[in-house]
């Protein structure tokens, strides 16, 4: 992909973000995060904050970073559990 022009690379949260982010982090966007939709349907507020606070330090050493939720997020999430991903998100993440 890079090597055919990408400006952007997706990864599932499955993909360790670390070696993604030391290799590429400064010269594409990458659009990750550690973030899985299991967690946003089954998990606790306290499960999806700690997978966005382990994506927060990686996502700020990066020139361009989008936050997404591997799998996407499904109709099933309960609505709470989405508030919280995106309140939390809003309040934390911001680029210095």
């Amino acid at each position: 992909m890079v090597e055919a022009g990408a400006d952007a690379l997706c990864f599932e949260p499955m993909t360790a973000l670390e070696p993604v982010v030391a290799k590429y982090g400064q010269t594409h966007c990458i659009i990750s995060s550690k973030v899985d939709a299991r967690t946003l349907t089954f998990g606790s507020l306290a499960q999806i904050q700690a997978e966005i606070d382990a994506t927060l330090p990686l996502a700020k050493q990066c020139a361009g970073f989008i936050f997404a939720v591997g799998n996407h997020i499904p109709s099933n999430v309960p609505v709470q559990n989405a508030l919280f991903y995106f309140d939390y998100l809003r309040k934390h993440w911001a680029r210095e």
